[in-house]
């Protein structure tokens, strides 16, 4: 029989640190106990272990120290030395310390990657295959080079806990205690894994956002993923405010996302990139006191019993959802003053506002034009046309301070879309052919301008089930004819402009939902 493993090599006894090692790294580490004499594996078996187990102790002596160190591996016993880092990576920082890795192969070539616990698993699991091709993810090309590594540096650095671009998915480590922490989003088997993003869990089992609104939020939050920043966008969706507390190495720090001071508290934390409720919890497991779940977390990581989930079983576990289940949700019409140049764009504006490109050194004579053209309407507040750079937006701002928008909602759910599948909208283009060629005198017809002609009021209040509005508001009818006035006597160029901004608002009616 062809045996894979040396099955003479001395049984490893005792209960020193190199036998804990051994046995409890002994599947990780059978690529090391080949026959003697397969290809690079020159080394006898036990002494590529003991190497191994050399480095491992290198590296769990600093890696809590918080300071900067290199590895480095003597020739020929690179590839015990890198799993004897990776083993104790794993066992090391198992909370999850902020560990950046640069790594350099035999040939010079560097490498990055986080020193986390997941990072480690999948390169060891790398060693005991050939087909690693199949593994791709964010650590892809390193697996090409892991049997030949001289050295890997240990960096520490620091989150900026103010870095919007922080995210937060699932909790990805299974639960193998008999504590039920589902409330939290932590699970004890991927089958019972609730197919939705942490942070509609939170919202759910805080309490505080009705069955109702939660459909609705379900059709919003489609991705797995939710930026840290993006809470800035929920919070008025769930109506409630959001406190974010983010652990650090000093302590924590925290973020607050306001909608309205009244508004109830929706407390949460960021933990492993995932999104919990902040609460404390009692079991006899954490303590005879009441256990924050962050420190519940750190304590189920020391005893070892939080596992983690493979990248492929963790995506399978989401499915994005299309459908929209909730009847209703609508929020008065609001377009809010804009107090500052939009930093954004750093060209001055253009095409965009203008529907034309002017001239540099008649930016500011356009602009004043414009201004004086918007001033002429009967506006509740001024509006300062230098901080827009999309007729669009300035023809929002300009229907809202007009009175356009009184007692106008915006509306979502299954009788929008009943509203807006009932919309019919003439074809453009030749009518029953593909093409149309002729020598005659053609007219177009603006079918914006068209539209124009004929809006008269904007329904208000909120609607029945049958998509039908209360109420009209015909404010709207008046802005639209003193505009077309405007247009009338002015020059060419604002006449373009005052076109482009009454054009580009049209469509705002019935824009699809973010």
């Amino acid at each position: 029989m062809d045996m894979p493993f040396d099955v003479s090599e001395p049984q490893v006894e005792g209960h020193d640190g190199f036998a804990r090692f051994y046995w409890k790294h002994d599947e990780q580490l059978h690529p090391l106990r080949r026959k003697k004499g397969k290809g690079e594996d020159k080394h006898a078996p036990m002494e590529r272990t003991r190497y191994a187990y050399e480095k491992y102790r290198e590296v769990r002596s600093q890696i809590t120290s918080g300071r900067t160190f290199t590895v480095n591996f003597d020739d020929g016993k690179n590839k015990e030395g890198f799993m004897g880092v990776l083993a104790a990576i794993q066992d090391g920082n198992k909370k999850g310390y902020n560990l950046r890795l640069t790594i350099t192969d035999l040939d010079g070539h560097i490498y990055y990657a986080h020193g986390n616990v997941t990072t480690a698993a999948q390169l060891l699991d790398a060693f005991k295959t050939t087909k690693r091709e199949q593994m791709v993810d964010s650590d892809s090309d390193i697996l090409n080079a892991i049997e030949g590594i001289a050295s890997v540096k240990f960096e520490w650095y620091q989150p900026n806990p103010q870095a919007v671009r922080q995210h937060a998915g699932y909790f990805p480590f299974i639960n193998k205690s008999d504590i039920d922490l589902t409330r939290y989003g932590i699970y004890n088997s991927i089958e019972k894994i609730v197919n939705e993003p942490c942070i509609l869990t939170c919202l759910r089992n805080s309490g505080l956002v009705t069955e109702e609104k939660m459909k609705y939020l379900e059709s919003c939050v489609k991705t797995r993923y939710i930026l840290r920043g993006q809470l800035a966008k929920v919070a008025p969706l769930a109506n409630v405010n959001i406190r974010v507390n983010i652990p650090t190495a000093k302590g924590s720090s925290h973020d607050d996302y306001v909608v309205d001071k009244d508004l109830p508290w929706l407390k949460i934390v960021i933990c492993h990139n995932h999104f919990m409720l902040n609460e404390s919890l009692t079991n006899p497991f954490f303590g005879k006191s009441k256990c924050n779940i962050v420190r519940a977390v750190n304590i189920l990581f020391e005893k070892g019993l939080l596992e983690p989930i493979p990248d492929d079983k963790l995506t399978e576990t989401f499915v994005p959802k299309d459908e929209t289940n909730f009847s209703l949700l609508a929020r008065p019409k609001v377009v809010p003053d804009k107090v500052l140049v939009q930093k954004k764009y750093t060209v001055p504006q253009g095409v965009g506002l203008f529907g034309y490109q002017p001239e540099p050194e008649e930016l500011p004579m356009r602009l004043q034009e414009l201004q004086d053209a918007i001033n002429k309407l009967p506006l509740r507040h001024p509006i300062d046309v230098k901080l827009y750079w999309r007729a669009s937006e300035l023809g929002q701002k300009v229907l809202y301070e007009t009175g356009c928008f009184d007692d106008v909602y915006e509306i979502t759910g299954e009788v929008s879309q009943k509203i807006r599948d009932s919309l019919e909208f003439p074809q453009t283009g030749p009518i029953g052919c593909d093409k149309f060629d002729s020598d005659e005198k053609i007219y177009y017809v603006d079918l914006n301008a068209a539209y124009m002609r004929f809006v008269q009021y904007i329904p208000t209040g909120i609607p029945n089930e049958d998509g039908e509005f209360p109420g009209r508001n015909y404010t709207v009818g008046k802005v639209i004819q003193q505009l077309y006035d405007i247009r009338k006597a002015s020059n060419p160029k604002l006449a373009m402009t005052l076109k482009l901004l009454m054009n580009s608002t049209w469509g705002y009616s019935i824009k699809k939902p973010q």
